[in-house]
């Protein structure tokens, strides 16, 4: 009886000894399995949407966003870096383990071939920001650059040079012609480079003749319609082209290329306008959501423009055209505003 109690005794020890030995493995392994460093937000960071028709209008598409931690999460803002993508969150707030969905729209107009996007989650995570890559490839897409031409008559007349660019991954495109309500007008396109995915165009639209009787006034906004047919894909494609035919006016715009650096600062630059004679800019044509502009007219040929880039928007190099539709004793005349948006932490100058 003494040698059971001695025995009892013993193992009642050792488990006292082998209790808390056996909290801290169990403690030791529950510490392994969270990693420290480990993203709370889990969200694919790469998502590839593969080949897309270039008539998907707009590509959409949720991606979830999982809480995985052991606290309430909230997503405070959405960042994008192309005004062709939208974003819209279901849920802001996120408690453990749960999943918000974010809904995304893309505009791929004027996109051809490879294309990528950059979207960023702000939130009050261990990570701040979440950056999620958006790729894909579209096909079957035809574009024009620049975005609108300008073709002078009358007196010192030039012909309206532009682009075409046509991805034939899946066939190739023939140029079939053109609809104009502009008299006399016709539209040459000659390859410039093919390869087996993609030509390349140059177009020029000029008068047939030099017969300029019909012109009543200084400003025609014209819109031509270019006909393509895809023998592969057994699809035509009708491309709008604004083709504005003006009287050529003399002005000038200062400095030559608006320049904006690309971080996430607010910035401001003045552009002056300046004109032969009286005028007014009627309306600024552009298409950057992140830059804003205001109007003031200085005298009876000059005017500034203040263009504001706003901050905290997260912009890749970026460069456009704006067009300025000015008014001149009744009549219309173009401007044009080259701006840019580029990275300045290396050395870069416009072309």
């Amino acid at each position: 009886m003494i040698a059971a109690l001695r025995t009892s005794t013993i193992a009642w020890w050792y488990g006292i000894l082998l209790i808390p030995m056996l909290m801290s493995f169990i403690f030791a392994t529950n510490a392994l399995s969270i990693e420290p460093d480990s993203p709370e937000l889990a969200v694919k960071k790469t998502i590839d949407v593969g080949l897309v028709s270039y008539d998907s209008a707009p590509l959409s598409f949720n991606i979830p966003i999982t809480n995985k931690s052991g606290r309430q999460i909230s997503i405070s803002r959405l960042s994008k870096d192309c005004s062709c993508t939208s974003l819209a969150l279901d849920r802001s707030t996120l408690g453990p383990g749960d999943t918000a969905f974010l809904h995304v729209d893309i505009n791929l107009t004027g996109k051809s071939g490879k294309f990528y996007s950059q979207l960023v989650i702000q939130s009050d995570s261990r990570e701040k920001l979440t950056e999620i890559q958006i790729q894909g490839q579209v096909i079957g897409q035809i574009r024009i650059r620049p975005e609108r031409g300008s073709l002078f008559i009358g007196r010192n007349a030039k012909p309206a040079y532009f682009t075409v660019y046509c991805d034939e991954e899946n066939g190739n495109w023939k140029y079939l012609g053109c609809d104009s309500s502009l008299p006399d007008l016709i539209v040459t396109l000659n390859r410039a480079t093919k390869s087996p995915i993609a030509s390349v165009y140059n177009a020029v639209a000029n008068l047939r003749s030099n017969n300029t009787d019909w012109i009543q006034k200084d400003y025609y906004e014209n819109i031509i319609t270019l006909h393509f047919y895809n023998e592969s894909m057994k699809k035509t494609l009708d491309i709008k082209f604004p083709i504005d035919c003006v009287t050529r006016k003399q002005y000038s715009v200062q400095p030559a290329v608006v320049l904006f650096d690309s971080s996430t600062i607010a910035q401001s630059r003045r552009v002056l306008v300046q004109a032969e004679d009286a005028f007014t800019i009627d309306s600024i044509q552009c298409n950057a959501a992140f830059l804003t502009y205001k109007i003031k007219q200085i005298n009876d040929k000059s005017c500034l423009i203040d263009i504001d880039k706003m901050a905290n928007s997260f912009i890749t190099v970026h460069q456009q055209n704006w067009s300025l539709k000015c008014l001149d004793k009744n009549n219309v005349f173009l401007a044009s505003i080259p701006v840019m948006v580029m990275d300045t932490s290396s050395p870069q100058s416009p072309k």
